[in-house]
């Protein structure tokens, strides 16, 4: 039965090698949470075995470039969501996940300065992107400008950080799919859902 399932998230702290390679050994699974410890990263590479894979939720550990590149290995991943500390050697690994979606680094309250503009470099490479979320991240608009390199994206979320107008212009309409956009100084405080894009230069800015 259990290696009919398609979904599987895992509570608690802890999560041997041993425990991961079982999970890999279950052909429909599609979606995937982890805790928030891992015996070792080293189990992150059974993930290359599991072709039904496509959504993959890392709950709360640091993931080390080697980490990434281990996931990087998942063949069909279409969602990723890490909710810790990420390097931009890390993020660089990721961006071989070529059918990508959907992809939420959710870095709130980073100890060692956080992404830079090498992070979305890396991620410009990933053509089938959708939806991005960032928590946060030390960017400028020359890492912004990256983002047009995306055809499909839809969505952006990069809400702790200021882009500029004249960049934020050329995103706008230099992808034509792009419905969505949310940045510190381009959504006010008080709207707590996405603005359609058409809308907010209507709005008042935040103060920065």
């Amino acid at each position: 039965a259990m290696g009919n399932l398609e979904e599987l998230l895992i509570e608690g702290m802890y999560l041997s090698n041993d425990s991961l390679y079982a999970i890999s050994q279950m052909k429909n699974l599609q979606e995937l949470a982890l805790p928030k410890e891992l015996h070792t990263e080293d189990g992150l590479q059974y993930l290359a075995a599991m072709d039904s894979l496509k959504r993959l939720d890392l709950m709360s550990f640091e993931l080390s470039p080697q980490g990434a590149e281990y996931i990087a290995r998942t063949p069909n991943l279409k969602s990723l969501s890490i909710n810790r500390e990420i390097s931009d050697e890390a993020v660089e690994k990721l961006s071989r996940l070529s059918s990508l979606t959907d992809l939420t680094l959710n870095v709130r309250y980073p100890q060692r300065g956080g992404l830079t503009d090498a992070a979305l470099h890396s991620l410009a490479k990933l053509k089938n992107l959708e939806s991005l979320n960032i928590g946060y991240g030390q960017f400028t608009d020359d890492g912004f400008r990256q983002l047009a390199r995306l055809p499909r994206l839809k969505r952006v979320m990069i809400p702790n950080c200021i882009i500029g107008e004249p960049v934020y212009q050329y995103l706008v309409t230099t992808l034509p799919d792009l419905k969505e956009a949310y940045f510190r100084n381009f959504l006010p405080p008080r709207y707590k859902r996405l603005v359609p894009l058409h809308l907010l230069p209507t709005l008042e800015r935040a103060q920065q």
